[in-house]
């Protein structure tokens, strides 16, 4: 995916505003934290690999990536149907 495009998406994300939408100082900033904050960490972790030349990103193919979509998507179906339900008041 181009870099370009994944801060798009994540600006969208973060400021909820549908991505056609969302004005380019938010996409530049996003941008900006992910080159300087986010990508170096994922990077040094093994989970991303970005070919700079072409301005690209995708998820290095190991274990540990494969672990991380999971749990991601486990969360994304948190909380559990019913686990937010308040029990009745007994009168």
């Amino acid at each position: 995916m181009s870099v370009s495009i994944l801060a798009e998406r994540v600006a969208s994300r973060r400021h909820r505003i549908p991505t056609g939408t969302i004005s380019d100082d938010k996409v530049d900033r996003a941008q900006v934290r992910l080159v300087h904050q986010h990508f170096p960490r994922l990077i040094s972790h093994d989970i991303i690999a970005v070919d700079w030349t072409e301005e690209r990103v995708s998820l290095v193919d190991t274990e540990d990536v494969d672990c991380l979509l999971t749990a991601a998507a486990e969360l994304e179906r948190w909380p559990p149907d019913g686990l937010l339900e308040q029990p009745e008041p007994s009168s």
